[in-house]
């Protein structure tokens, strides 16, 4: 067998071996008695209410639902904080200077301290929940933004504005690009920041999402769904770490390529996304907003119904 091929199955192997010592000490340990049972459901036991979870009640539209809130939320955040970030770290760093001791205050200032002031600027619905996930996006991407256009070779600007390069042109072929690896290194800490912080969020008063299936498992004390929901935000994360993981590399195919469980030395660089991969995958997130837009809706609307939906059989 070729040595890459047993390299590539032994790292697969030494990654996974973590998962299935816990996933074995997490099957054997309620039936051994090593843990009440009634307050730590088995692994199959889990597995079994997450099926049911996904035919009976569901899964898939609070699964999408809190997915369109991550991604609306990231979508605002990024509109506001690149531009900002290129108007601190470009054209006005002596403003940026003075500002940023009072900016990374805030990034420290919890975004659930903050709810009386967005009940207050958007009231309650699904507004509120976006804006505490474009609070926690909004931070690294900024500081991502400014860290890239300093980081950027000024000899690079330099020729390309000897060379009469436009304004917009600058922007788009030397700075954006220049910095652009740093600024999805915001991105994605505020992807893992912010899909956490929204489970929080969605169980004060979402109709639908992963937190809310939490919370009324929580406050039925069914212990099986309660662990099976939180299994899907472990796994839904690992998923979105694998995503960003591959369009980072991909998108800097040139550099040292990044694994789910950290950065790993190949000889070999990242293989380059092309235009068709973009586009499919802009087609992917454009679903996806699409169908969690859907989703939210019909929670609503079963919601308002009290002959049916999850929320109404959140205790079976």
């Amino acid at each position: 067998m070729d040595n890459k091929v047993l390299t590539g199955l032994k790292r697969v192997v030494i990654q996974s071996s973590g998962l299935l010592i816990i996933g074995l000490i997490w099957q054997i340990a309620p039936a051994l008695g090593w843990v009440d049972s009634m307050f730590v459901p088995s692994l199959s036991t889990t597995v079994k209410a997450l099926i049911k979870l996904w035919i009976v009640n569901d899964l898939y539209m609070h699964i999408l639902s809190s997915l369109w809130r991550v991604l609306s939320g990231l979508l605002i955040a990024s509109a506001i904080a690149i531009p900002l970030g290129f108007i601190f770290g470009r054209w006005f760093p002596s403003i940026y200077e003075a500002v940023e001791p009072l900016l990374r205050i805030f990034t420290k200032v919890n975004p659930f301290s903050l709810i009386p002031i967005f009940i207050l600027l958007f009231g309650f619905g699904e507004a509120i929940r976006i804006a505490v996930v474009t609070w926690v996006c909004i931070w690294p991407i900024l500081f991502g933004t400014v860290t890239g256009l300093r980081t950027i070779d000024k000899d690079l600007i330099k020729a390309a504005v000897s060379m009469k390069v436009s304004p917009l042109g600058l922007i788009l072929k030397v700075l954006l690009p220049g910095s652009m690896h740093a600024i999805f290194t915001g991105l994605r800490l505020g992807v893992e920041m912010s899909f956490f912080i929204l489970i929080a969020g969605e169980m004060l008063g979402a109709n639908s999402g992963l937190g809310v299936i939490i919370h009324n498992s929580n406050h039925f004390f069914n212990m099986p769904r309660l662990y099976a929901s939180a299994l899907v935000v472990v796994l839904l994360g690992v998923f979105l770490n694998l995503f960003l993981k591959y369009l980072q590399n991909g998108l800097f195919f040139w550099k040292e390529p990044h694994h789910i469980f950290g950065s790993v030395h190949e000889d070999k660089p990242g293989t380059k996304i092309g235009r068709v991969e973009l586009l499919i995958l802009s087609v992917i997130i454009g679903l996806l907003l699409v169908l969690g837009s859907q989703q939210i809706q019909k929670a609503a609307e079963i919601a308002a119904d009290p002959t049916r939906g999850y929320t109404q059989d959140a205790g079976n």
